[in-house]
């Protein structure tokens, strides 16, 4: 058998017999594959980095999205919708009456303001800079999509007000469109004004549901890739996400339930984990972490 000191021996023999300029590409090509990996290295922890700053910044701005619609419900289309919905009660109570005396009239004729989303900045970070996976990808499009369906809505609805202000109907005719109930006078309907009222609130949960479920998407997506690369780049600059706090919003009333967007919901399926995910999850270690 060969011992140690014969095998050091053989090795020192054989690489004293190996031309310098070999020793030299070889010396050169392992630095240079060295310094690549460092290169590497280094490139993909910046890219985590980026995009854990880009999930955050899209966070931040899905915020603004909410609070924009949370803000535009709770101060405009909320109100609006109970005094209507009040006021078209009495008036179809005040038609199977005697009538007696005129219907105290009560229109909501002030215009609504848009809501000014930076939708722009949001689409830029959630398809350019950030991997949201498809669900958070169609939140954002449907956040879009909810965002300007309202605005267009209040257009429509600010239109029809003018157009109505400044007619020359009686105030009868008037309080028949303003309700979309049929004129038993002209024999018509127009229920423009009674399917903007609901399309309103019904596109304002859209804006917040949407808003919600982006912001809830990269808070997973952050933290998750936070801890999946932490042992590789030891130092990473980043602290855990947390989602916004909406017991007050949920309390007021003004938070849509998710049971109304099921089927949107259903459409996306969970991760499948791998077995080195299951293995590391039953690790001790795993099951001391918070």
């Amino acid at each position: 058998m060969i011992s140690v000191a014969e095998l050091a021996d053989g090795i020192a023999a054989l690489w004293s017999v190996v031309p310098t300029p070999l020793i030299a590409v070889a010396g050169g090509a392992a630095g240079t594959l060295f310094g690549a990996w460092l290169t590497s290295r280094a490139q993909h922890r910046r890219e985590i980095v980026d995009q854990l700053r880009a999930l955050r910044s899209l966070h931040a701005m899905s915020l603004v999205v909410a609070n924009q619609c949370l803000a535009a419900k709770r101060q405009q289309i909320a109100p609006m919708l109970a005094t209507y919905t009040q006021a078209k009660k009495d008036f179809e109570l005040y038609l199977a009456g005697p009538r007696a005396v005129p219907f105290p009239i009560q229109f909501e004729f002030h215009d609504l303001p848009q809501v000014n989303a930076p939708l722009a900045a949001v689409e830029k970070l959630a398809f350019e800079k950030c991997d949201l996976g498809p669900k958070g990808l169609s939140a954002t499009a449907e956040l879009r999509s909810a965002t300007e369906s309202l605005n267009r809505i209040i257009i429509a609805r600010n239109e029809l007000l003018s157009e109505l202000r400044a007619s020359k109907m009686s105030d009868r005719d008037v309080l028949f469109r303003f309700f979309g109930l049929r004129n038993p006078d002209t024999r018509t309907i127009d229920e423009r004004y009674p399917s903007m009222v609901e399309a309103l609130g019904l596109t304002a949960n859209d804006g917040i549901f949407f808003a919600r479920q982006l912001g809830q998407e990269c808070v997973r997506h952050a933290n998750a890739r936070a801890k999946r690369f932490r042992w590789k780049y030891s130092g990473l600059p980043y602290k855990r996400l947390e989602d916004a706090d909406w017991s007050r919003a949920i309390k007021e009333g003004l938070i849509p339930p998710d049971a109304d967007y099921i089927s949107w919901s259903r459409g996306f399926r969970e991760e499948v984990p791998t077995v080195w995910w299951r293995m590391k999850k039953r690790s001790p270690a795993a099951k001391a972490e918070p």
